[in-house]
């Protein structure tokens, strides 16, 4: 088995597996625990906001901590490095 490196798993490209966490700190258990998992579809520029996104087909999604039985088709996700509102860049979007 491969083990993955950090920048790995932040290389994300369309046919990935991901997990996409809501809250910087990237729990995975407890009530902050607030992520989707899927597959990237595809990566494009939002028109709107000008930022970079990818759009990931959901196939789980856990929010405070609690995995849900019903969830959106699809998801929308920065592409990591993007700035956030207050200028920090964005990495809550992880290969599995």
């Amino acid at each position: 088995m491969t083990t993955q490196t950090h920048n790995e798993k932040l290389a994300i490209n369309v046919n990935d597996t991901v997990r996409s966490h809501d809250f910087d700190d990237h729990s995975t258990t407890g009530e902050r625990a607030c992520y989707i998992e899927g597959t990237v579809e595809k990566t494009f520029t939002n028109v709107i906001t000008g930022y970079k996104m990818h759009q990931i087909r959901v196939t789980k999604q856990v929010f405070g901590g609690e995995e849900k039985t019903t969830f959106a088709e699809f998801a929308y996700a920065p592409v990591n490095g993007s700035k956030q509102m207050f200028g920090e860049p964005t990495y809550g979007v992880y290969k599995l």
